[in-house]
Formats: C-alpha cells, structure tokens, sequence
C-alpha cells in the first residue's frame, strides 16, 4: 500500500551500502594491529550492533579509542571500491523529483560517512545527516532519528508521517520508538551477520529485497 510520507530517514551500513564486510574488516584488523588473536564468530558476536563501551567490555580493551581509531581508518580504505546496493540511486532520485526531503541516519561516525561521500553520489541527496558524532545515544535509541527530525523541520510530531529505511533489528527498534513508519531491508549480503529470526519478528511495517520494491511504499 503507498502512503504519502512527508519525509523518508534512510539507514547507511547495509541499506543504501553493502558495507557490513567493510566493518567486519576494520575490526579484524584493528585486533590484528593490536596482537589480540579472535575468531571470526567473537568478531560477529562480540562487535557487531555493540557500542564502544560493551565491546571495550567484552575484549579487554585497555584504549577503546585506539581501537575504534584502527577500525575506521580500515573502514574508510573500503570506500575506494565501495558501490551502493542495486536501485538505490533511483530510489533517491525518485524521491527528489518528488520534493520528499530524506535525511541520512547512520551508527557511522562522521570522518567515515565524509569518506563514503567522497567516493560515493550521495551527499546531494540529503537535508539532513546523523551520525554516531552527532548524538549521545546510538541505535536503538530514538536519539538519532529525533535528531533529524528536528533538523528537517518536523520535530517529534512528523515522526507519524516518515518512513524510516534500515536493514537492522535496531533499526526497527529506533524507528518505531521515535513514532515512524519502518522499511526494513534484507538482503542476501546480511545472512552473515543478521540473525534472521530476529528481522522477521520484528515490528517493521514491510520487509523488502529489492530497492525497486521500495519505490511502491512511498
């Protein structure tokens, strides 16, 4: 069913970019800068959807900013091949050439999201972008998308007429917290790292494959 949203709030990692092996790199090798040996399986378990604090817990780190440090300068060499998931761009067209404004909301900190910019057409497409620099509480909080409610004009209250994209669990989580419409976006690429019983009894308000299926939704 399309609903006319006045707004649509798009996730980053997984959604508009296939970059969860991106962040499976940088953490590989930040431990492996850091003489720490870990599986693959402690990386996914331990890493992923984990703030900086819980991960510094559960590994010992003695500097998380040092880790985080070798993890993003990792993350950022990723983007010089980097391409965005089929249809995107025509989905963000669309929605341009419709007056909608979108906002780019991402557990990313901001040296990383100016480096996917860079190599990526994306910037001109958004009124609006969060990241994890921006705000005090990250994904599943409501934080991050109250904030770029606030930065497109709407406020809490717009929140009943946006759609927010995400391809995570939390996503649905923040969106439905912040009081929005969710698109919740599974892909292949996430089997690795996405626990599938979680994505389908999640509260998102349709689940889609493909960026074309989107352009239906709005």
């Amino acid at each position: 069913m399309r609903k006319k949203y006045k707004a649509i709030l798009f996730d980053f990692d997984g959604t508009l970019v296939p970059s969860l092996d991106y962040w499976f790199a940088g953490f590989r090798h930040a431990f492996d800068q850091l003489g720490r040996p870990v599986t693959d399986q402690e990386i996914l378990s331990g890493c992923f959807y984990k703030d900086d604090t819980a991960i510094s817990a559960a590994f010992g780190l003695e500097c998380t900013r040092t880790f985080w440090d070798l993890v993003q300068t990792k993350i950022k060499s990723c983007y010089d091949t980097a391409a965005l998931f089929p249809g995107v761009v025509d989905v963000l067209d669309d929605c341009a050439a419709k007056g909608i404004p979108m906002a780019l909301v991402t557990s990313s900190e901001r040296p990383v999201i100016h480096k996917a910019f860079s190599c990526l057409p994306l910037q001109k497409y958004f009124d609006v972008v969060v990241t994890a620099s921006d705000v005090t509480n990250l994904k599943p909080h409501p934080e991050p998308i109250l904030t770029a409610l606030d930065g497109l004009g709407l406020g809490a209250t717009g929140a009943r007429e946006t759609l927010f994209v995400g391809d995570y669990l939390v996503d649905v989580l923040a969106g439905k917290a912040a009081g929005c419409d969710v698109g919740l976006f599974h892909n292949d690429s996430h089997e690795r790292y996405h626990q599938r019983e979680h994505l389908q009894n999640s509260e998102a308000d349709f689940v889609f494959s493909d960026f074309r299926e989107l352009a239906s939704r709005y």
